[in-house]
């Protein structure tokens, strides 16, 4: 081999090993906001893929108009804009600021978006597509708006640590939370308060404080709900379609909107209906502690109750049944009124009307004290 066939050999390895050695840049946008732009990073170039990027604090403008690869992002603040898709194929650590336009942040499988921080964070109009894993675990709440979409790949999980909120603050388009995955709330003993849609087409386990969903939506997964925590229905409308399920041993909470559940219904710890409306619109079942103290249960299944079924307040209605069966308990109690509308009681088990107030009843409905 000739020497000047040996340099440009050397010379094209040299080149083939630099591109896979990562490089640490930050941004600093002294001359715009283009991530395109070679002197706005530090050290001055475009990053690409194997790269760890950093962006610090303050009020900084990065503008992502095509397709970029990086191994990690770690956002400190200011706004990431622009329609580019950002994939990180390790880690995507957003401390603060806001991801607003059109764009996309995507995390593939294998790589990890890690929300954290006490600042607050803005989700506007993008899409966070999530194929890995995302980790909620800092106090700081999201605000979103423009039609942001935060989504969960059937493969992807995302765990909930912390008891943060998720609202509209934005102008626009109400942003929606898409689950085809898995979400566990796994940390955080108080509430974590969804103000925007969140559709539910994969499985949700809270395992930890209280999941609260406010805004209207569509489900077709499964809800489980693990002893000592709960899940909350708080306004909208909550739509469980024939293939979804709502089961576990905690608290099933309705404080507000409608309920409509087409689907598997088994809770076995608490049920309260407090306010708004809850339709079982199929056969159920519960145990443990069933509590009306407010609002409607109603639909055209049968409830059947092994537990107790104490009944404060509010209203029974619809076509279906409430059945309280062998060893299981009805107590009417509370000096607020009651309502029995169309709806037929059947009790096999014991019953024990201690409050003082009264039950008005009409449209058919029927009370069958079993031998």
């Amino acid at each position: 081999m000739t020497t000047h066939a040996f340099s440009k050999m050397f010379i094209a390895c040299h080149l083939a090993i630099s591109t896979l050695i990562a490089a640490d840049f930050t941004w600093n946008g002294t001359v715009s906001s283009s991530w395109q732009e070679p002197a706005n990073w530090s050290p001055a170039g475009i990053p690409g893929p194997g790269d760890n990027l950093t962006v610090p604090s303050g009020k900084r403008a990065i503008e992502l108009s095509d397709n970029r690869e990086v191994a990690s992002f770690t956002f400190n603040g200011g706004e990431l804009s622009g329609s580019g898709t950002l994939t990180a194929t390790s880690t995507f650590t957003w401390n603060a600021g806001t991801l607003s336009g059109t764009g996309r942040l995507f995390i593939p499988t294998g790589a990890t978006l890690i929300i954290t921080g006490a600042s607050n964070k803005g989700l506007v109009g993008w899409t966070v597509q999530v194929a890995g894993l995302a980790r909620w675990e800092g106090t700081g709440d999201i605000g979103g708006g423009q039609g942001a979409r935060f989504q969960i790949d059937p493969a992807g999980e995302w765990q909930i640590q912390t008891d943060a909120d998720i609202y509209h603050s934005y102008v626009g388009n109400t942003p929606v939370i898409i689950n085809q995955g898995t979400v566990r709330k796994t940390a955080g003993t108080a509430v974590s308060d969804f103000g925007v849609p969140f559709e539910n087409q994969g499985s949700v386990q809270i395992a930890s404080g209280t999941l609260r969903l406010q805004r209207t939506a569509t489900h077709s997964g499964s809800f489980d709900v693990l002893s000592g925590c709960c899940l909350e229905f708080a306004g909208g409308t909550q739509e469980l379609g024939t293939t979804s399920s709502i089961t576990g041993t905690g608290q099933l909470l309705v404080s507000g909107g409608t309920v409509n559940v087409n689907g598997q219904f088994n809770i076995t710890g608490k049920t309260t209906l407090s306010s708004g409306t809850l339709n079982l619109n199929t056969d159920a079942t519960s145990a443990g502690e069933f509590e009306l103290t407010g609002g409607t249960l109603a639909g055209t299944g049968t409830l059947t109750h092994a537990g107790t079924f104490t009944w404060n307040g509010g209203m029974l209605s619809g076509t279906g049944a409430l059945v309280i069966p062998a060893g299981a308990t009805l107590v009417i109690g509370s000096a607020s009124g009651k309502t029995l509308l169309s709806r037929t009681v059947s009790i096999a088990g014991n019953a024990r009307w201690e409050g003082t107030g009264y039950i008005s009843s009409g449209q058919g409905a029927t009370v069958n004290v079993q031998p």
